[in-house]
């Protein structure tokens, strides 16, 4: 998918991507190092744990799968161009014959006064 992507030149993909990579290499060592320490393990509870280690990080794998699916890159954002039109229906102006007349009935101004908002006394 990396290599796909880079071909692409989808760098949000790559970017998304390169992180995932990133974290599946992180926990695979990880992983690499608890195998070796539940193989080492002579006692229950030590193997018990490493094994339940080893399970955590096999979710971890799969979430990281599923994120990597999950990664959008550009064309997703790319909606190509873009045409806008306006249409003014003139009908329903009062001055449809010149635009540059306002109309001649203007709307009401309405003056509002707060009321007094100082501490009475």
């Amino acid at each position: 998918m990396l290599d796909e992507a880079r071909r692409d030149a989808d760098m949000i993909r790559v970017t998304c991507l390169n992180d995932k990579l990133a974290q599946v290499n992180a926990n695979l060592n990880t992983a690499q190092a608890r195998l070796t320490a539940f193989q080492k393990a002579t006692d229950g509870d030590t193997r018990n744990h490493e094994f339940t280690v080893l399970s955590v990080l096999g979710q971890k794998f799969q979430a990281l799968e599923q994120g990597a699916n999950g990664c959008v890159g550009q064309d997703l954002y790319d909606t190509g161009p873009t045409k806008v039109t306006t249409e003014i229906e003139t009908s329903t102006q009062p001055f449809e014959n010149d635009p540059g007349t306002p109309p001649a009935t203007l709307p009401p101004i309405t003056i509002t006064i707060p009321p007094d908002a100082s501490p009475k006394e």
